[in-house]
């Protein structure tokens, strides 16, 4: 008996041995079971990430078979990171029934929206005011001239296009933002500038000999609005606004919007056409827009001469 309170002794010290182990083994299940609910909470907003991704890419791809049914398919090598074979490919446009005109056709409205996307670097076009003269242009009908000259005269047209819009362009201190099929967006930091230059693109292409004997007719919209910087790029609605001024006009004419009448009342050698009033989706007021016309005999104002 007298050794029994040496025997509770060491029962007590093997019964606080294996509850100490206990607490250690249900501490370390505790924090493992802590580490696979943080797990699977990171997986859950992987998986989350993944569905909105996936989301975003069915709205792209969507957005581009629109664009295709519609006749018209942005050129890729504007769009960074995108390669034209993958968008035929997600289109499922078929070259040889199609034709190359669906591949390089204009598209003004997606033009804009890539550069509000892109947010182009045209800081520098910038006037002091913090306003810029943004010039969109296209080939009205350009589908319909690609089948009828056929793809090898319909790209030695382009050529001789692009060449006379871009002399023009130098010759009048503009800067090409971004180019799309045979659409152009400019940028001007002076308005008298961007109006010759229109009117000097305008005349070239009804006087200069063009490939086939054929007749390219340009419409072209101008607007001057303030815009929005972000770091070294300026981008906003403006952008979206001068491009549906050119979706307004006709082949061979040029638009403007009421800020640039306006400012051009003491600009020589143009003027102005009889008011319009239109309604563009996604601004809520109606928008007055005047055909630019020539004050001299040619039509043209002072044009660029080759380098």
């Amino acid at each position: 008996m007298a050794q029994n309170p040496i025997l509770f002794a060491a029962i007590a010290a093997l019964v606080a041995v294996l509850a100490g182990g206990l607490v250690t083994v249900v501490a370390m299940r505790v924090a493992r079971r802590g580490r696979d609910l943080r797990d699977r909470e990171r997986e859950r907003e992987q998986l989350q990430q993944q569905a909105l991704e996936q989301e975003r890419e069915e709205r792209r791809a969507q957005e581009m078979m629109e664009l295709a049914t519609s006749g018209v398919l942005a050129l890729a090598a504007t769009i960074p990171g995108v390669r034209l074979a993958t968008q035929v490919a997600r289109v499922g446009v078929d070259v040889s029934k199609l034709g190359f005109a669906p591949l390089v056709a204009g598209s003004l409205r997606r033009i804009a929206d890539y550069a509000e996307s892109d947010r182009p670097a045209i800081r520098r076009s910038l006037a002091d005011d913090g306003t810029l003269v943004l010039m969109f242009s296209d080939i009205a009908g350009s589908t319909s001239l690609n089948e009828r000259l056929g793809d090898e005269a319909w790209l030695a047209l382009l050529k001789k296009h692009d060449a006379i819009v871009r002399r023009q362009v130098r010759g009048h201190r503009g800067q090409v933002v971004k180019t799309q099929g045979d659409s152009f967006m400019v940028a001007f930091k002076e308005l008298a500038d961007a109006l010759h230059c229109s009117l000097a693109i305008q005349h070239d292409l009804r006087t200069e000999e063009m490939p086939e004997g054929s007749r390219v007719q340009v419409r072209i919209g101008l607007h001057r609005g303030e815009v929005t910087r972000q770091g070294r790029d300026v981008f906003g609605l403006n952008v979206a606004l001068a491009a549906r001024v050119a979706a307004q006009a006709r082949g061979g004419q040029t638009l403007v919007s009421e800020a640039v009448k306006l400012e051009a009342e003491n600009i020589e050698d143009v003027s102005f056409g009889k008011a319009r009033t239109v309604h563009f989706k996604g601004f809520s007021n109606a928008i007055t827009v005047f055909p630019l016309q020539s004050s001299d005999s040619k039509g043209a104002g002072p044009a660029a001469t080759s380098a």
